[in-house]
């Protein structure tokens, strides 16, 4: 059932808690964190399941985790929404979306 965002299984009650960089636009985000040296990664089968399974945003689309890894070596959870017509990105951040890369 989706929560007060719209959006269902997002944000994960149990990620770890987000640092104080926080953006409303993807392309902003991704040059932040690459500034501060910030990588993605694939999540492990274990951060599939605890973070991203039967997670949808807020259209209902599925989504696919991604991993952003902080220079220290902390792992957040990210999702990407699985259409192509969107994109929509969740995060760890009211209002849990990072809105779409395609508008």
């Amino acid at each position: 059932m989706p929560n007060e965002w719209g959006l269902t299984n997002w944000p994960p009650t149990d990620a770890p808690p987000w640092i104080d960089l926080q953006t409303s636009d993807w392309r902003t985000l991704v040059a932040e964190m690459q500034e501060r040296g910030w990588t993605v990664d694939n999540p492990t089968g274990g951060e599939r399941n605890k973070y991203f399974k039967d997670t949808l945003d807020s259209d209902g689309h599925s989504v696919r985790g991604i991993m952003v890894v902080s220079p220290g070596g902390a792992r957040y959870p990210f999702a990407v929404c699985d259409d192509l017509s969107h994109l929509e990105l969740l995060v760890l951040w009211p209002p849990y979306t990072c809105g779409s890369l395609t508008g």
